[in-house]
This record gives structure tokens, sequence and C-alpha cells, in this order.
């Protein structure tokens, strides 16, 4: 229909497009921030490699995708976040002796520590 009025966003002088609000990952940040952010990173990196060593040989519970939990024996993870391995899994189906958690299928994990 050529008479009615069509949105330009190069003519309209009032249009302002939409800023980003987290930068671009594929283009690296400036040097100071990305020193900071690499810190920051390193620093989470330690401190989740931390808590699944603490995790080796506790009860663990797993809060799974889709709101499922479930709980197992923290056992020897090698430090990858790919895939968690468990001794002791309890499903609603029963227990399993040994199992690989998928890293992308885990939300959350927590186990209690032990008081010396």
């Amino acid at each position: 229909d050529p008479f009615t009025p069509r949105f330009d966003p190069q003519t309209d002088p009032f249009w302002d497009p939409p800023k980003p609000l987290l930068q671009d990952p594929m283009k690296p940040p400036g040097a100071a921030g990305s020193r900071a952010m690499q810190a920051t990173r390193a620093a989470l990196r330690r401190r989740f490699l931390l808590s699944l060593a603490a995790a080796r040989g506790q009860r663990v519970t797993f809060i799974l995708c889709q709101h499922g939990r479930v709980g197992a024996v923290g056992g020897n993870d090698g430090g990858a976040a790919a895939a968690f391995q468990v001794d002791a899994l309890q499903t609603p189906l029963g227990v399993q002796r040994a199992a690989l958690l998928r890293g992308r299928d885990v939300v959350a994990f927590g186990f209690q520590v032990a008081e010396k």
C-alpha cells in the first residue's frame, strides 16, 4: 500500500538503535577490562574446583534441569564441568552404583561441610 507510512530507521531522526547490554563475546574487550575479567574468571574457576574437591566423598544433592533433584556421593571429577562422576546415585527409579551427570544438565549442587 503506497499510502501507509513505513518505519525507516535510516530517515527517522528520533530513532536511536538499542545498545547491547553486554559486550559481544566475539569482540575482545579493552586491555584493562580483559585483565580484570580474566582475573575474575580465574577466581571463580578456583572456587568451583575447590568446591568440587570438598564434595569428593560427601553426600551431594544435584539440582538438574526441569527441576529434577538427585542425590549421590561425590566421586572423582577430574576438574572438568563437562561431566560429574558420582557414586551411589539415588534416582526415583533406584540407586545406580556409579554414574556420570552431564555438566549442562546440572543447575546447582550442594553438600554439607563436615565440622572439624
